[in-house]
């Protein structure tokens, strides 16, 4: 039987794991991604390749080092180059000595069903949707336990017990077996952690950009827990409920996006360039500040970076942008999130 790994992205490992599992497929998730992941892979890929191209071509050799020997990658189409991930990624895989077999999910719900029965010893269209909705069940309430992390890590003093009830409960999320201990986790998130203690005159702060760059905390220098460090709540635009929802149905909701955009943008450029403009402008009333991330050579956002000056100065709104590769250093990120928000609460004490 083939064993699976797949790409990290943020928290996607529990989701992964739990459908995988559920449909008796052998699965052996990379280890966490490291400055020794992004060593192997940036070693095999071309040099002007995006950070997490890099970075998930390191995911899949450190995987195949621990006994996996198929990838789950996702595809698609459009301006932006991830569609085109898998094909080359194959490819460079071989050239390293690295023999895998890609399966590539395009955005299509037959053809993957199709790829999960080859890799299921046990498959049956019933299972894979019980399957789906168990999983899809833990995605949601996951990316609401990580948006109460990322708002109250930032409100209050005691940040590590946050941190502390935060990790305790994703835990005892991955571990659930049944609907019933998935409720029981939800009620405890909408309880967990009343604030105490909290820090005088708190920010919030919206992140947005590229889907990749935003989710994966090694791609961005852990934004968020340096934000919420320094007294900042965190308002993350995109979920992994949110990616899915895209990929499942691309091109869904396009049109409300242009309109959020207000003329700033009027067109799909690929990736999540569009969601960046629409979300920096509806935005512009309920934060105080936005950061725009994006991995170096990102097309889409390059686009999106284009037209951010002119939203700054018609919508009056603080928008700091920053690039991240592999030579980006964490002590230039946070000198440049320090003035951000200094300059901020100048502006907000004027």
């Amino acid at each position: 039987m083939p064993v699976v790994t797949f790409p990290h992205m943020g928290k996607m490992e529990l989701p992964v794991k739990t459908f995988l599992r559920e449909m008796d497929i052998s699965v052996i998730p990379p280890p966490q991604s490291s400055q020794k992941t992004l060593k192997k892979g940036k070693e095999y890929a071309p040099e002007f390749a995006c950070l997490p191209f890099k970075i998930n071509l390191g995911n899949y050799m450190e995987a195949a080092e621990l006994g996996a020997d198929s990838i789950l990658m996702g595809g698609g189409f459009g301006p932006c180059r991830f569609g085109f991930y898998g094909e080359l990624q194959k490819y460079l895989l071989q050239e390293a000595g690295y023999e895998m077999e890609m399966y590539i999910l395009e955005k299509n719900i037959f053809h993957i069903k199709d790829i999960i029965k080859e890799l299921s010893g046990n498959f049956s269209l019933t299972k894979m949707t019980r399957s789906f909705h168990f999983t899809w069940s833990k995605i949601k309430v996951m990316d609401k336990l990580t948006e109460k992390l990322y708002n109250l890590r930032g409100q209050v003093v005691n940040k590590e017990k946050v941190e502390n009830d935060y990790n305790k409960l994703l835990k005892k999320l991955d571990e659930a077996e049944t609907y019933r201990e998935i409720d029981l986790i939800e009620q405890e998130i909408d309880n967990f952690l009343q604030i105490d203690n909290a820090v005088e005159k708190k920010l919030t702060i919206a992140l947005v950009g590229e889907i990749y760059t935003v989710l994966e905390p090694f791609t961005n220098i852990d934004l968020a827990r340096k934000l919420n460090y320094l007294d900042v709540s965190v308002y993350q635009t995109l979920t992994l409920s949110h990616w899915l929802k895209n990929f499942f149905t691309p091109g869904s909701g396009q049109k409300k996006l242009v309109n959020k955009a207000a003329g700033y943008i009027n067109s799909f450029v690929g990736g999540h360039g569009l969601n960046s403009i629409s979300d920096i402008y509806s935005l512009k009333d309920k934060v105080d500040g936005v950061v725009h991330i994006m991995p170096f050579t990102c097309m889409p956002e390059i686009v999106a970076r284009a037209i951010i000056p002119e939203v700054i100065e018609n919508e009056n709104i603080p928008v700091l942008s920053l690039i991240f590769d592999e030579h980006t250093a964490e002590a230039g990120v946070k000198t440049r999130l320090e003035a951000f928000i200094d300059l901020i609460k100048y502006n907000k004490a004027r």
